[in-house]
């Protein structure tokens, strides 16, 4: 399943349409408790290559009852249960004031959703905001963007939808959960899709089914948790265009045919990752009589990191390094999921301003590091472990390329 040639921005007010909303607001992680189809369904729809984000009224803030240092551990346990679904959120935007401040971001003000699409980079046109409140669709409506109105089974009748009303802006959709929101956001694409050819239509369709069906293969059961994040892997490496991996080959190639040197580093996860890659380039990717790549990994020297990061701040463990060996011509692979960690960032710009050539494997083309970039392979929408695996599976494409160029006649 390809992501949408055309990205689309899903906005998601918290409280009713996210999560369960209480009495007296939600003031503790504790108190947060995900409607049981909220990941799923928007695991599906970044599985499509949407982008999410959350748009949010806290007054709680402003009234003292929920400090910010609290509102931001609530935020980092909602940013957190969605990324292990498959669902990682792009942005996180929240109005603290209370409804006398007369800001403008508090909605139904649009301040909100605007500054989420200037943020990401998109167009009203390019976006949808899903909410349970007549001041989620006053917002979206003044913000210009498709607005899906969430009415639960159960909520208060007296109180219709701004759609059965005569008075404010009517939403597009009415949606019972976010299954129903989701599924009506895949259709209506499906259907836009159609003058963008057949692969579009292929991937909204195939999600759709996989939305109104359990997935079983061989008697397995595919609609888990793990299910999730091996699909969501597939799709990842599904979307990966093999012309830039092979183009990262050619790189690497030229580079060990000029006797060039190619520098890798990232942290944590991503290092481990680095110095699989160099590994695979130094043997892995050997063909007789073709020469060795000279590769290094920036994350293993542990004494040359500790001594750097304990002297001038772990932002210049790699470029402190890169200033000492980079010569123009070589290559700086930069690995890191957010794409803005400080110290991949600065080795890629030193990189740049010493006359190396830059690839980044990152989730966001747009990130710092994928700006910097020569070649980005990206992996948007992904969870942090989805994009780790689909960077080690293109590392390992590679090398597997390089390896066996001499047979195709390269």
């Amino acid at each position: 399943m390809r992501a949408p040639p055309q990205p689309r921005l899903v906005l998601l007010d918290r409280d009713g349409t996210l999560n369960v909303d209480r009495p007296g607001y939600i003031r503790s992680p504790e108190d947060l408790e995900l409607y049981p189809e909220a990941a799923g369904a928007l695991a599906g729809l970044a599985r499509l290559g949407f982008r999410l984000a959350v748009v949010t009224n806290q007054s709680a803030v402003g009234r003292g009852l929920v400090f910010p240092e609290e509102l931001r551990r609530i935020h980092d346990r909602l940013t957190s249960e969605l990324a292990r679904a498959g669902a990682p959120l792009a942005g996180l935007y929240h109005c603290p004031h209370r409804p006398e401040d007369g800001c403008d971001c508090r909605k139904p003000r649009p301040g909100l959703p605007r500054q989420a699409m200037a943020d990401l980079g998109f167009q009203p046109g390019d976006t949808y905001l899903i909410g349970d409140a007549a001041t989620d669709i006053q917002a979206g409506a003044a913000a210009g963007v498709t607005t899906i109105l969430i009415r639960r089974r159960g909520d208060d009748p007296a109180g219709p939808p701004p759609n059965q009303t005569g008075e404010g802006p009517h939403p597009h959709f009415v949606a019972a959960d976010l299954d129903e929101a989701a599924d009506w956001i895949i259709a209506r694409e499906g259907q836009a899709a159609v003058a963008l050819g057949p692969e579009r239509v292929a991937a909204t369709e195939l999600l759709s089914r996989e939305r109104q069906v359990a997935t079983t293969r061989g008697g397995v059961d595919r609609t888990g948790v793990a299910a999730l994040h091996l699909a969501s892997v597939s799709d990842g490496l599904l979307a990966t265009d093999p012309g830039l991996v092979e183009k990262v080959s050619d790189l690497i190639d030229e580079v060990r045919r000029l006797g060039r040197t190619v520098f890798v580093a990232g942290n944590g996860g991503s290092a481990a990752t680095a110095s699989h890659f160099v590994a695979d380039l130094r043997k892995g990717a050997r063909r007789p009589g073709s020469g060795q790549v000279r590769a290094l990994c920036l994350s293993d020297n542990t004494p040359s990191l500790t001594a750097w990061a304990n002297d001038e701040g772990y932002a210049t463990v790699f470029e402190e390094q890169l200033r000492d060996w980079l010569t123009p011509g070589d290559v700086f692979v930069g690995i890191s999921v957010s794409g803005t960690s400080a110290n991949v960032v600065r080795a890629a710009e030193a990189a740049r301003a010493a006359g190396g050539r830059v690839v980044a494997l990152t989730r966001e083309r747009t990130s710092p590091l994928g700006r910097i970039a020569e070649i980005t392979l990206d992996f948007p929408g992904l969870s942090v472990e989805a994009v780790e695996d689909c960077q080690a599976a293109v590392c390992h494409a590679v090398a597997v390329d390089l390896r066996r160029r001499d047979r195709r006649g390269v």
